[in-house]
């Protein structure tokens, strides 16, 4: 796994964007969801990534990340916060 600065973070969310995504939340609860053909952006000024599909959205919130790493060809984006959870961003 690489890891991945946020000055690097646009470009690397842009190459999940209007592709298939699986979105993992692991800690206190477990969430599996599937968005087809998502809108995919990072917006450095307020921190958040957007996941959006046809009946999905979903943030995520930077400030709270102490760590994030990819895959090397770049098919996977794992984010690590407080409280043991991991919220992944797969191409499905």
């Amino acid at each position: 796994m690489i890891r991945v600065s946020e000055k690097d973070l646009e470009n690397v969310v842009k190459l999940f964007d209007k592709r298939d995504v699986m979105l993992n939340v692991v800690g206190g609860l477990i969430i599996d969801v599937k968005v087809d053909k998502v809108n995919c952006k990072y917006n450095r000024k307020n921190g958040i990534i957007k996941v959006e599909g046809k009946d999905t959205k979903i943030g995520i919130d930077t400030s709270a990340v102490y760590k994030i790493v990819k895959n090397e060809d770049n098919t996977l984006l794992s984010f690590y916060l407080d409280s043991d959870i991991e919220v992944v961003i797969s191409i499905n």
